[in-house]
């Protein structure tokens, strides 16, 4: 933070904000508000946003395991994975020990047709699971 031991006032002084850089050298920057909206600005080209946008379908073939998203490192920002609306039960989504059965659901239940955001660093992190065979989930990620 910026050393307000060393700040001084007089009647010209009006208060701010600072924000801090979270690297070694610590330096600091006011913040700006939008005169009209009053918003923070942001700037839009920080690097921040997906370089590609990419998509597939994952089918989980055996009830009561937990099966991966997908087979290999798949490095991406978030992904937004949906159940199929014509799936006839849920999809449990979570970590390795995802579990669908209602009686020791482990993970998050999705019914078919919902979806959910989950901001990852690999697709090879979510697992599914499912009551019925066969029963599918669409996924988009960013990278």
């Amino acid at each position: 933070m910026a050393d307000i031991d060393n700040v001084k006032f007089d009647k010209n002084f009006r208060a701010g904000m600072l924000a801090e850089t979270d690297d070694s050298t610590r330096t600091t920057s006011p913040l700006k508000v939008d005169p009209t909206t009053k918003r923070l600005k942001v700037d839009s080209n920080s690097g921040d946003g997906a370089a590609t946008v990419n998509n597939g379908t994952k089918a989980v073939t055996t009830p009561g395991t937990a099966e991966c998203l997908v087979a290999v490192s798949t490095p991406c920002k978030r992904v937004f994975i949906q159940a199929s609306s014509a799936n006839t039960d849920i999809v449990a989504v979570g970590g390795s020990g995802v579990v669908a059965d209602e009686a020791t659901r482990q993970g998050i239940a999705i019914y078919p047709a919902q979806g959910m955001f989950l901001n990852v660093a690999n697709l090879n992190l979510i697992y599914l699971d499912v009551i019925v065979a066969g029963e599918k989930c669409n996924f988009y990620f960013e990278n």
